[in-house]
């Protein structure tokens, strides 16, 4: 290797970047490098341009390796930066990564820095590579069959020994292979491949050999491939080989990888989210139970936050709740996890707590921050927090119960007059004749009349045709009026009265749909929500085929949505029972995909045909944001899938367009459609279908 390599070098040791440099010509490399441990001149030596790469220390007097991955990213340069540090923990070498960074190598293993910049090199290349074909691929007529000429597939055969025999592929290069060299080696000994890989690889061809199909997944070349391979065998049938076909799906691990990251930590505030809350809860129970020592759970919300959201817009509540977030992380201990739990709900683990004295201080504390003024902007608020509390073994012995006794204190402090604390106490979960009277007169809602639906239209998103309606029950309360699902749904679940009213749905909906065919309108499916409490039923199948087996309509028009959550409490059952409702002929969605719980290795096994981005990534999408690669991984997986994808929440035509680009199959939302009950449905189908005639 000769190749010559101009490094800028971010380091204050003028020792240290001669070491990196060294380093890198033992690996073969020609070295033209210059040192700046300064912003000012880091950022003139990118505008200057002409670097192959950055090699940055971690911490520096006057810099530091965070404020050069902003340079980096602020003005886009497409130059790998690796982290060459002394000194750098495990957290911090996964911000790095996750602000930009290709590698880290610490100092005292240099010998890892010439492989690491070599695959940086490559990686680069190709990402440049790949972006210019993408550029050729969407101004070329041709772009199927180029896309097909290029799809990195191989194609390889041994003989009984599993010795190669042939290699075919259309990017053998790209994926760093040479079809020659390959020819003649046994399978699995390719320096290319990963140690970890050869097992697998020489498991699933022996496999073969014996006459079953094996599979396998490999790191070859840096490069991730998923492959099944065959018995090869002669005219007569005698085995006297194995044949294996490998795709690459790098940018799908990539995607499953990112998805994972924020499947446990919220976009907006950087913070852990309720699954990783409850699951440490659960540990800390563990843990408690066995060496002892006290726990205990905060909820806290803001007072009045719908205000500051009609005030300053939503994006200044959001700023609003990043602010907050940070006085939260700053406030409790390293050993307290600090997490969002929905809108503006935070809720906080504290272990090793040694009395209620502790946490009537840190209650306190917790009131005090909100004295000071949130920037928003160029303008301050003033806000308040109610705060309630629940202890270990005082208030409750499970997580579950636990979370659900710091909320009932916390509302008991929103009634107090907000801008307080309360510990839970057992009264406080029986306090509301309200809800007892609400859960009673619901069960005889169903049969009463009070139920109605409204559908909410979605459109495919190249043409905005309609492709289905979304059936959304209210429930007109003969005092209340008209109540949302969040008012009364959760109180159906936890009265059993659910079961109930998802029948009358699934029932009105279909009849709806009956309706609308009877009446010439071609509504191609309706869309049907399924509760968690109702996917657990062990008879949902039987209940469901009764009451399509009474509609004369095809059911594969008919989809049911079930959330991710309810998908993810027992994987092994809701597999089984997905299965059983894909057998009656319906569609399956998966609602409020990415939301943070679903197990990517488990996706490919559920027989879904849709995943409906949860509307959190859709409703502020912008440009490079994290939520628009969020959105971009779920559509990629999605299409390796060959599942439909589908974004809620869309409320601007500016947002409409990004995920058109994204390649989103479907949209759903205010900008399009309102709501609106069944009777307007007719009237807007027909107005749809007479525009399109007009154009």
């Amino acid at each position: 290797m000769s190749d010559r390599l101009r490094v800028l070098c971010v380091d204050d040791s003028e020792d240290d970047a001669e070491l990196n440099v060294m380093a890198l010509r033992r690996h073969g490399y020609e070295i033209e490098s210059k040192r700046v441990d300064r912003r000012e001149a880091a950022g003139r030596e990118l505008i200057a341009g002409g670097w192959d790469l950055v090699l940055c220390d971690y911490s520096m007097p006057h810099f530091s390796a965070n404020a050069m991955l902003e340079l980096v990213a602020e003005g886009e340069y497409d130059v790998p930066t690796l982290i060459v540090s002394g000194a750098i923990g495990e957290e911090a070498a996964a911000e790095m990564i996750r602000l930009g960074a290709y590698d880290y190598v610490f100092k005292n293993n240099l010998k890892r820095l010439g492989t690491a910049v070599e695959r940086a090199l490559r990686d680069a290349e190709i990402r440049r590579g790949r972006r210019a074909m993408e550029e050729q691929l969407r101004s070329s007529e041709t772009r199927l069959r180029l896309l097909f000429e290029q799809l990195p597939a191989l194609v390889v055969t041994t003989d009984t020994d599993l010795t190669i025999t042939s290699v075919e592929g259309a990017r053998l290069a790209a994926l760093g292979m040479d079809g020659e060299v390959l020819v003649g080696a046994r399978i699995g000994t390719s320096a290319l491949i990963a140690d970890e890989s050869r097992f697998p690889i020489r498991r699933a061809h022996l496999r073969a050999l014996q006459g079953g199909a094996g599979e396998f997944e490999v790191i070859w070349g840096g490069k991730t491939l998923q492959g099944h391979v065959e018995p090869l065998r002669s005219v007569d049938a005698r085995i006297v080989g194995t044949i294996a076909v490998a795709f690459d799906v790098t940018e799908r691990k990539v995607a499953e990888q990112r998805l994972a990251y924020f499947a446990q930590y919220d976009i907006l505030t950087d913070l852990p989210n309720r699954a990783v809350l409850e699951d440490r809860l659960e540990q800390a129970i563990a843990g408690s139970e066995r060496h002892g020592g006290g726990i205990a759970v905060a909820a806290i919300d803001l007072d009045r936050f719908k205000e500051i959201n009609e005030t300053f817009g939503r994006a200044g509540g959001d700023e609003l709740l990043r602010a907050v977030g940070a006085r939260l992380r700053r406030l409790y201990s390293r050993q307290a996890t600090v997490s969002r739990f929905s809108e503006d709900l935070f809720v906080v683990l504290i272990v090793d707590v040694e009395d209620r004295g502790e946490m009537e201080t840190l209650a306190r504390r917790t009131a005090d921050m909100f004295e000071s003024p949130f920037p928003i902007g160029s303008a301050e608020a003033y806000v308040t927090g109610s705060i309630g509390v629940a202890l270990y073994g005082e208030d409750g012995s499970q997580a579950e119960g636990l979370i659900e006794a710091a909320e009932a204190a916390l509302l008991a402090a929103k009634q107090a007059g907000r801008n307080t604390w309360r510990f839970f106490a057992p009264s406080m979960l029986f306090s509301s004749a309200e809800r007892m009277t609400l859960k009673r007169q619901l069960r005889n809602a169903p049969i009463g009349g009070e139920l109605v639906l409204h559908y909410q239209p979605i459109f495919r998103a190249h043409d905005n045709s309609l492709v289905a309606m979304e059936a959304l029950v209210r429930w007109q309360h003969p005092e209340l009026g008209l109540l949302m699902p969040d008012n009364f749904v959760p109180l159906a679940e936890e009265s059993g009265s659910i079961d109930d009213v998802g029948e009358w749905v699934l029932d009105e909906a279909t009849r709806h749909l009956e309706a609308w065919d009877a009446a010439g309108l071609g509504v191609p499916r309706v869309c049907i929500n399924l509760s968690a409490r109702q996917f657990e039923k062990r008879d949902l199948r039987e209940r469901i085929g009764a009451i399509i087996g009474r509609r004369s309509t095809d059911p594969s028009r008919i989809e049911l949505e079930l959330t991710e959550s309810a998908i993810m409490r027992d994987v092994t059952a809701a597999i089984a029972i997905l299965q059983d409702l894909k057998s009656l002929g319906v569609r399956l969605s998966v609602d409020d995909f990415g939301a943070g719980y679903t197990s990517l290795s488990f996706l490919r096994r559920f027989p879904v045909d849709t995943l409906k981005i949860d509307q959190s990534f859709v409703r502020d999408l912008l440009p490079g944001s994290q939520d628009e690669a969020i959105v971009k991984a779920i559509v990629t997986l999605a299409t390796n899938l060959g599942l439909s994808s589908v974004a809620e929440g869309v409320e601007t035509g500016e947002v409409a367009d990004q995920l058109r680009a994204l390649g989103v199959d479907e949209l759903q939302g205010y900008h399009l459609a309102m709501p609106m009950p069944f009777e307007s449905c007719a009237p807007f189908v027909l107005g749809l279908a007479a525009s399109a005639s007009a154009n």
